[in-house]
């Protein structure tokens, strides 16, 4: 006896009224299905059966030819297969019968409300035979296979993109025509993704279901508390294979990836600034729009990142999770923490190609290598001045203007820079934490320890190119070159005077 599964088709929304009870509860349905069995008497099976895969095979060329016959009224979705649009028109209506018992989840498929379950009892019957991966679904492994195989026969026919899912393709185009279908109905929001969608409504509600089970952090997406967890404990299990990078996500490894390659293939219409990213150009073009559409509702702070003003309003709260195991620094950011781990370690991972400078951060690295280039794009309007940093060119301005908004809440002392308030502070406290290891010498802050070290290594890395002076300090060679200078005017205005 030959068994044939086929695919339920009566879930129109005008019939599910008879596949409820008296109550209007909706009936579980285990599987789904229905079976038809060959019995071998007379042809009516037979003739089902050949009825059912000639539907299947027509289905199969439409996939192939990018068909989609069938068309919701009410909206633009088209979808190749009809059970699918039944399935979608019953969206509209806002009736979804099948509910599940612990959480809020309903849906109009019963296939669908099967697979969610699944999720609070953690099963996941589908296994790849070549990883760990395991799933809910039959077809996710089908494509997930197809990562080992190397197949991705979906080609995008505007750059170099192939993947395995047609899907992942048509979704891959809407970036080269900048179409985002699904919008926010809240605010200005749109995404090529329904799922992205569904995530990004849930912050308006402000829900935040998954809750890590050390600190108060709180989201709307399980992946999201996953990677949290893995900041716990220290796992980065995604590696580079061709330097030291680790991190907690794929998509960041890709990211990373592309350094490698040295192209810079996104360019700003409006500078010089070249990435690799399509989110670092629309980032940095903010910096020429001077967009700043988050703001702080308890002090002037603005920024075009709603992931800094929430690092920022915890400044307000008091609230730095993240401490350091080796002294008394906290931050709010675990890769602050991070950054300040090595200041104990002396670890120095991005270095200058063109001298011995190494730095924790590739944005300090970024702005020493324009040391070395002349490059200072940021000029002053007031007086000749100019920089390789924002940030300076920001702090130089306030000299013409007199501003210095940085106040010591335990003496008069005001400044133009948040970090020389901090470096202040330390004077009340009176600690001189940072000691030398060859001599008596002690300091508040580990830049006038490394200054002074310097004097016992004899180390004078920066030499005039005039004569011989050499020197451990860049402000000394300044005023060095100074003498050089007065000394060319000098002669010059002698000379004028002779003739």
């Amino acid at each position: 006896m030959i068994v044939h599964r086929i695919l339920v088709s009566y879930y129109l929304f005008s019939e599910f009224r008879d596949l409820t009870d008296s109550n209007q509860k909706p009936l579980i349905i285990s599987t789904g299905v229905t079976k038809v069995e060959h019995t071998g008497e007379g042809t009516s099976d037979s003739e089902d059966c050949r009825s059912q895969a000639a539907v299947g095979k027509k289905r199969r060329k439409r996939v192939h030819r990018g068909e989609k016959p069938f068309q919701c009224d009410q909206c633009d979705y088209k979808t190749d297969w009809r059970a699918s649009l039944n399935y979608h028109i019953m969206s509209h209506s806002s009736e979804k019968p099948f509910a599940c018992d612990q959480c809020d989840y309903r849906t109009v498929r019963v296939k669908g409300f099967e697979e969610h379950k699944m999720k609070h009892s953690g099963e996941r019957p589908f296994r790849c035979d070549q990883c760990d991966y395991r799933t809910v679904r039959k077809r996710d492994l089908t494509n997930h296979k197809k990562v080992h195989g190397g197949e991705k026969r979906f080609l995008c026919d505007q750059c170099d993109y192939r993947t395995v899912r047609v899907k992942d393709l048509e979704e891959h185009k809407m970036k080269h025509s900048g179409e985002k279908p699904f919008r926010c109905d809240q605010c200005d929001y749109s995404t090529v993704r329904k799922r992205d969608l569904t995530n990004h409504k849930a912050r308006h509600e402000g829900e935040k279901r998954f809750l890590c089970d050390q600190c108060d952090y709180k989201t709307n997406r399980k992946t999201y508390l996953k990677e949290h967890k893995m900041k716990h404990s220290g796992e980065r299990p995604f590696l580079c294979d061709q330097c030291d990078y680790t991190t907690i996500r794929k998509g960041s490894l890709k990211d990373h990836k592309v350094i490698h390659t040295g192209g810079k293939q996104f360019t700003c219409d409006q500078c010089d600034y070249r990435t690799s990213l399509m989110t670092s150009l629309k980032n940095h073009k903010k910096v020429h729009s001077d967009e700043q559409a988050f703001a702080c509702d308890q002090c002037d702070y603005r920024t075009f990142r709603l992931s800094n003003l929430k690092n920022h309003k915890k400044v307000h709260s008091g609230e730095k999770a993240f401490v350091c195991d080796q002294c008394d620094y906290r931050t709010v950011r675990v890769k602050d923490l991070e950054e300040h781990k090595m200041k104990h370690s002396g670890e120095k991972p991005f270095r200058c190609d063109q001298c011995d400078y190494g730095a924790t951060r590739m944005a300090t690295l970024k702005c020493h290598k324009m040391i070395h280039s002349g490059e200072k794009q940021f000029l002053c309007d007031q007086c000749d001045y100019k920089t390789n940093r924002k940030t300076n060119l920001k702090h130089h301005e306030m000299k013409h203007s007199g501003e210095r908004p940085f106040l010591c809440d335990q003496c008069d002392y005001t400044t133009n820079c948040k970090g020389s308030l901090k470096n202040h502070k330390v004077i009340h406290t009176g600690e001189k934490q940072f000691t030398c290891d060859q001599c008596d010498y002690r300091t508040f802050w580990m830049t006038r320890l490394k200054n002074h070290k310097k004097v016992h290594s004899d180390e004078r890395a920066l030499a005039c190119d005039q004569c011989d002076y050499r020197t451990s300090w860049l402000s000394s060679l300044k005023n060095h070159k100074k003498v050089h200078s007065r000394q060319e005017a000098s002669v010059s205005d002698n000379s004028v005077a002779s003739s």
